[in-house]
């Protein structure tokens, strides 16, 4: 499939350098995983480049920082366009696979966010690093991909009475949402429930914005008109 992709341009693979281009490079590898996260029917934690979150906004800084040197931006590109985009952390010896999204538009079928995964390999390979760490999460693609599992758990001491009802609670709560998690019936629908949802947030958001405007464009219209008597 890549080189299927390279018929049909000047396509490359690099590290994304220069305060300007790492900046339009992390906004698009973000806006691209907000699209993705909640056409999944998933929480996006990226806000937008207009309203950033803490999250985003801390990438931003760290990536423009000079003092930066772990956290890098991969990007694969046809044509100087980037189509798929990478966070990673470089630190101890480890490539840590940190976000990573691409245009799901024309270039999805030849499997762009796999082969910026796998260049990405290669690159940790072939600057020596001891592991290539996916972080947390249990999706699909990263068992395909890896070879070791660390397992990790939550874990809460209560020190009182009130304590221990909350970490009760909140047991209970974390037992009930895996158990439901894990009928596809229910997981499926949960994800359509949360993507109408925030498709219904966006249009509200839109209808406001849209409602606003004729007036702030009358009343300075008639200021104008006032000032110009």
């Amino acid at each position: 499939k890549y080189r299927a992709l390279k018929k049909t341009g000047n396509v490359c693979f690099k590290q994304v350098r220069g305060a300007s281009a790492k900046r339009d490079a992390a906004n698009q590898i973000l806006r691209w995983k907000s699209e993705q996260l909640i056409a999944a029917g998933k929480h996006s934690p990226f806000g937008t480049p207009a309203m950033p979150t803490v999250l985003s906004s801390t990438i931003d800084h760290i990536t423009n920082s000079e003092k930066n040197h772990e956290l890098r931006l991969f990007g694969l590109y046809r044509n100087d366009i980037i189509i798929a985009g990478m966070v990673a952390f470089l630190s101890g010896g480890k490539f840590y696979y940190f976000i990573s999204s691409y245009d799901s538009g024309v270039y999805k079928k030849f499997s762009i966010g796999t082969q910026l995964l796998i260049k990405t390999l290669e690159l940790s390979a072939r600057s020596g690093f001891r592991e290539y760490d996916f972080l947390i999460g249990d999706e699909k693609y990263k068992h395909d991909w890896c070879d070791k599992d660390i397992r990790l758990v939550d874990y809460a001491s209560p020190f009182s009475s009130r304590g221990r009802v909350i970490c009760a609670y909140l047991g209970l709560r974390l037992r009930i949402k895996k158990t439901a998690m894990s009928n596809k019936w229910f997981h499926d629908l949960v994800h359509a429930v949360r993507f109408a949802a925030y498709r219904g947030i966006s249009l509200i958001r839109h209808d406001r914005v849209q409602a606003v405007r004729p007036t702030v464009r009358a009343n300075w219209k008639n200021d104008a008109k006032a000032e110009h008597r």
